[in-house]
């Protein structure tokens, strides 16, 4: 019976592989007001899987649908805004395509600038205090992620012993961050070259000390396992503070080891300890990342799911029910840890966004050391209004705004120009084909409002692509994206979409703290893609052959990496919800009556009835779902 319904599947891909079938099919699906966006999104991401070996059948579908979309946003009141979303087949279906024609550029070409943007990002927030709870950090380019308190941060030398290493290593931490910082930072530096996926985690290792006074049942004398929360950790009332070094008094220079966490660790012990005394227990475990980030070792409709980012953020992490990275905050919530800003009695009554503890001072400078936290002095919280930040945060915003700009313009310089200089031998065919083609369009319909073409382009490309790249650099590379980072590169991101406007935004005092930001480097970004677009449309036709080439190289590298029949099973359920509807728009189309194609469908779907007859399914009004035809075969066999 398996073997049967493979043979129709196979069917079905013949059926796929015909232009006038998979044009009409496409059509009928999106009239139906049932056929939500998700729905639209899995079926352009299916038909994607099943064309990613016939990449240049692909790209006349691509090429057809996009003619027809262009004739009605023609006749629409707003022809600009054509792509600017991701909502019908056509949409998701560009970027998967995009996607695939990108891969080889982005790797061997571009994609070096944009980790070294990602990285410099980094590095800059980790040099100064980061809240472990809030994700505030005092070197931010977003003000909704900027630490507004004036932390004391002395910097402390760890040298970090381990058996495996051939040398110490030397990581630069601060007194103020918490254990679970202090071992990320080490675990970067010890393996700096090795992808975050096969990484040991955070959670897996214990951070030894190795303090020559101190030891603990079960470890080396003079070591003393550090934790974020144990025994010694200080309290007040409900709220609980996580330790930092300064904490356990590490100043200056530190022998640390990063040891596997054993069940029967101290650290255990003393967890069970702070359990028993009525505090936060951390315990569980989340499971081990995905270890391909790959794209193209990811179902392409899952793609969006953001791959990297593997653990929760810490705000969950040190919420008090479910243990590590548990759940939100309830009711019953008896313990909340901060880590600089004491959270007020609104957060303490589970106000906030799944247990968190966020309330800083946007009002006066709150008194701290390196060992105390900061407290609110009456000021508004940190979700107020972008109006209300006052000027000495707007001038930390642009020192580190400073600071990574070259990293910006070097990463936005790249991928506005044409590499391979004036013959653009590196500029992938794709792009070249695409932009030509809606240059044509334009031309053939005496389109005089060059802001329309403008808008296309940015809509097809820049905006479709970079801008998800720019957002979510774990979608391409093997790394973890912290909340904070996040901030920041959507501020990055904010700023390359105003560049791709022609628009000059006005700006005020009342202005985003994100328009502010870049407002005097857009007008040269700007000017970049106006560059590079006629760069584009100045280089030599990519010629039939060419593109041919082109995409039979890239059909060639995709193959075996998807289950075609699995992908086609999937489709195949959209078929039989819109069955009717399939094959009334069949039966009007004359190139599909020609072709009999209703017919083939027809045929198709009663050699799969029989085995979903139990389920009560007529042929002639709704053939079997999928589901029923899997039930009908599990019957059978």
């Amino acid at each position: 019976a398996r073997s049967d319904l493979d043979t129709a599947m196979l069917q079905f891909e013949h059926l796929v592989n015909n232009k006038w079938f998979l044009l009409t099919f496409i059509e009928a699906l999106e009239r139906q007001k049932s056929f939500t966006v998700e729905d639209r999104m899995n079926t352009a991401s299916l038909i994607m899987i099943v064309l990613m070996t016939k990449m240049e059948y692909c790209t006349d579908i691509l090429r057809c649908l996009l003619l027809r979309q262009i004739e009605k946003s023609l006749s629409s009141k707003n022809p600009a805004t054509m792509l600017s979303r991701t909502e019908t087949i056509l949409e998701k279906l560009l970027s998967n395509w995009l996607a695939l024609c990108l891969y080889d550029y982005m790797k061997d070409y571009a994609g070096s600038s944009l980790f070294v943007l990602f990285k410099a990002i980094k590095f800059q927030i980790e040099k100064g205090p980061v809240d472990a709870v809030t994700h505030d950090a005092r070197y931010s380019l977003s003000e909704e992620k900027l630490l507004r308190e004036q932390i004391v941060a002395n910097t402390v030398l760890c040298r970090v012993v381990q058996e495996e290493l051939e040398e110490e290593v030397v990581v630069r931490v601060l007194d103020c961050d918490t254990i679970s910082q202090v071992k990320a930072k080490i675990l970067d530096a010890v393996y700096k070259n090795t992808p975050f996926s096969l990484r040991p985690r955070v959670e897996e290792v214990d951070l030894e000390w190795r303090c020559g006074q101190y030891s603990q049942p079960g470890t080396p004398a003079g070591t003393l396992v550090l934790q974020d929360v144990d025994i010694t950790s200080k309290t007040e009332g409900t709220c609980g503070r996580l330790n930092t070094l300064a904490h356990y008094g590490l100043k200056e220079k530190a022998i640390v080891s990063l040891v596997p966490k054993q069940l029967d660790s101290p650290s255990q012990h003393i967890y069970q300890a702070v359990s028993l005394s009525g505090h936060q227990t951390l315990r569980g475990a989340v499971p081990p990342p995905p270890q391909n980030s790959n794209i193209y070792q990811q179902p392409i409709y899952a793609a969006g799911g953001g791959g990297g980012n593997i653990l929760p953020p810490y705000g969950t992490m040190y919420s008090a029910t479910g243990g590590v990275y548990g759940g939100a905050a309830t009711s019953n919530l008896h313990e909340q840890f901060y880590h600089f800003v004491k959270p007020d009695h609104h957060q303490l009554s589970g106000t906030t966004t799944g247990g968190t503890a966020r309330g800083t001072t946007t009002g006066g400078t709150a008194n701290s050391t390196s060992n105390s936290t900061s407290t609110n002095s009456g000021g508004t919280s940190s979700n107020s209004s972008h109006k209300q930040i006052p000027e000495i945060f707007l001038t930390r915003l642009l020192s580190t705004k400073g600071t990574v700009q070259k990293f910006v313009d070097d990463f936005f310089g790249t991928i506005l120009k044409v590499p391979g200089g004036g013959g653009g031998s590196k500029l992938p065919a794709p792009v070249k084909w695409l932009f030509d083609l809606l240059d044509d369009v334009a031309s053939q319909h005496n389109l005089l409002n060059t802001e329309i073409l403008h808008s296309w382009k940015s809509n097809s490309l820049p905006l479709r692509i970079w801008i998800n790249f720019i957002k979510n650099p774990d979608f391409i590379f093997d790394v973890k994206k912290t909340d904070t980072v996040d901030s920041c590169l959507s501020v990055i991101a904010q700023t390359f979409m105003d560049s791709c406007s022609l628009h000059e935004n006005i700006l005020g005092k009342d202005s985003p703290s994100t328009k502010l930001l870049f407002a005097k480097d857009i007008p040269l970004y700007r000017q970049l893609v106006i560059d590079y677009y006629g760069e584009v449309r100045r280089l030599p036709q990519v010629t039939d052959q060419e593109l041919s080439f082109h995409l039979q190289q890239l059909s060639s590298q995709h193959a075996q990496q998807f289950d075609n029949t699995v992908a086609l099973k999937e489709l195949y359920v959209y078929v039989s919800k819109y069955y009717g509807e399939i094959m009334q728009s069949l039966n009007e189309n004359i190139n599909c009556r020609n072709q009999r194609l209703a017919g083939r469908l027809q045929n198709l779907a009663m050699s799969l009835y029989p085995l979903a007859g139990a389920a009560g399914a007529s042929p002639h009004h709704h053939p079997a779902s999928y589901a029923q035809q899997q039930q009908a075969y599990t019957m059978h066999t």
